[in-house]
C-alpha cells in the first residue's frame, strides 16, 4: 500500500538515493528513537551521541557517499538531492543530530562533478 513518501518524492530522484533514505529511517527507528530522550541528558559526556554519529557517518557510509568510487567512496549520483534526503530522514529523528551529522560530512556534499 502506498505511503505518504510515495506521493511526495519526485520521480527523478535516483533509486539509490531513496534506498539510502530508507536505510537511514530504519536505522533511526531501531537505534536512535529508543534513546532519544536520554540523548538530551547526554549533553556533557556524549557517551550516546558519539557511537550513534559513528554509525551514521562510518557504518552507514554517509561520509564516503560523496567521494568517487576510485578512491573508496560510493560515488552517489546527484549529491545535492542525496544531502537533502539524508538530512530530511535524520531531522525526523532529531534536528540537532541532523545538523551534527551534516557538519561531520565536512562540506564534501558540495563537490562539483
Amino acid at each position: 500500500m502506498p505511503t505518504i513518501d510515495d506521493f511526495l518524492r519526485p520521480e527523478w530522484i535516483p533509486e539509490i538515493v531513496l534506498d539510502v533514505g530508507k536505510v537511514i529511517r530504519q536505522w533511526g527507528e531501531k537505534k536512535y528513537i529508543p534513546v532519544r530522550r536520554q540523548i538530551d541528558e547526554d549533553w556533557k559526556e556524549h557517551k550516546l551521541v558519539k557511537p550513534l554519529m559513528k554509525e551514521v557517518l562510518v557504518d552507514l557510509g554517509l561520509s564516503k557517499a560523496f567521494w568517487p568510487a576510485e578512491v573508496g567512496g560510493t560515488d552517489i549520483p546527484n549529491a545535492a538531492t542525496f544531502t537533502v534526503i539524508a538530512a530530511e530522514e535524520l531531522a525526523r529523528l532529531d534536528s540537532g543530530f541532523a545538523v551534527a551529522v551534516a557538519i561531520g560530512l565536512d562540506g564534501r556534499c558540495y563537490r562539483l562533478y
